[in-house]
């Protein structure tokens, strides 16, 4: 699957509009930066101020690790919303991507 900031942005939409990520308060799209990037070493990144999640095409060619790799970068998102601290795979991080995976079905290791 060829992915675009579009892809991306429409994923983003999607995912908020569900549960759970349709109450932790996340800013629309229009206030997101969305980049693709060509990484081997990273699946996707959250970075702050401004807000950018970024989704790297060398390790992305279906739509399912599209979907869970912005579930995972939402993820650090919402800690970043709630704490400002958001790099880390901590509990509180653990207990968001379990509550995610519950939901859609995922394995909560995939997040």
């Amino acid at each position: 699957m060829k992915i675009n900031k579009d892809t991306l942005k429409l994923t983003y939409e999607y995912l908020t509009q569900l549960y759970p990520f349709n109450k932790w308060n996340l800013p629309d799209s229009s206030q997101v930066i969305f980049k693709v990037i060509n990484d081997d070493e990273v699946l996707g990144l959250y970075e702050p101020d401004p807000d950018c999640i970024s989704i790297s095409k060398a390790r992305h060619d279906h739509l399912d690790t599209i979907i869970k790799t912005m579930a995972h970068e939402m993820c650090h998102f919402k800690l970043y919303i709630s704490n400002k601290t958001y790099e880390n795979h901590n509990s509180e991080f653990k207990k968001l991507t379990k509550q995610v995976a519950t939901e859609f079905g995922f394995d909560p290791k995939e997040l």
